[in-house]
């Protein structure tokens, strides 16, 4: 599993990680050919609906069963229970025998801040190699999102003046201030934030 802390509160930290036009950026700055993402809140669940393009290196072993580009659907689901959001996502690999599941928890510290945590399983329907070939989309898995979490720790933020969460809400916040100017078009869409680098 993964744990990772923020500085700033939960709801700051969910609203960054439900907002569509973020999600897709973050995908396009991890270098994913292709991304679309739908949310839908009806007040009980926030759904998630992310659907990637990607190309990996396999290793030997996959090489000649799978291709390396593929389309990937994601479903994530949020729900509020006991002051803390609870999420599930299932992750399928279009057209193979391949699912991801994870049980996410964002929780509020006592001392401050929240805490993200993640904890993955996979599950491959291939004859002879299949639980090979989980353990490498598990690491895969959650070396991608690693990445998603560290992104914001390279982000230039002043000394002193806050750390990669609040660095992530500011830019999300001109992310949003900027999307007028994106429907403009292509020549005015703005450099991808430093914290999706």
């Amino acid at each position: 599993s993964i744990e990772y802390h923020f500085t700033v509160g939960v709801d700051r930290v969910f609203a960054l990680l439900t907002d569509a036009d973020f999600l897709v950026d973050r995908c396009l700055a991890l270098g994913e050919l292709a991304a679309d993402c739908t949310v839908e809140d009806d007040d009980d669940e926030v759904v998630i609906t992310l659907n990637r393009e990607v190309e990996r290196n396999l290793p030997a072993f996959l090489s000649r069963l799978f291709e390396s580009r593929q389309n990937v659907e994601m479903v994530e689901r949020w729900s509020l229970r006991g002051g803390a959001r609870h999420g599930r996502f299932t992750l399928k690999v279009i057209g193979q025998p391949v699912t991801v599941e994870a049980e996410i928890r964002l929780r509020a510290d006592p001392a401050g801040g929240c805490t993200y945590t993640v904890r993955h399983s996979a599950k491959a329907n291939v004859p002879l190699i299949g639980r090979r070939l989980e353990s490498f989309i598990l690491g895969q898995t959650e070396a991608g999102a690693r990445a998603e979490l560290d992104q914001g720790r390279h982000a230039a933020v002043p000394a002193g003046r806050g750390h990669l969460a609040d660095a992530a809400v500011a830019q999300l916040l001109a992310h949003r201030a900027g999307v007028a100017d994106r429907a403009a078009g292509p020549d005015r869409r703005e450099p991808v934030p430093a914290h999706l680098a």
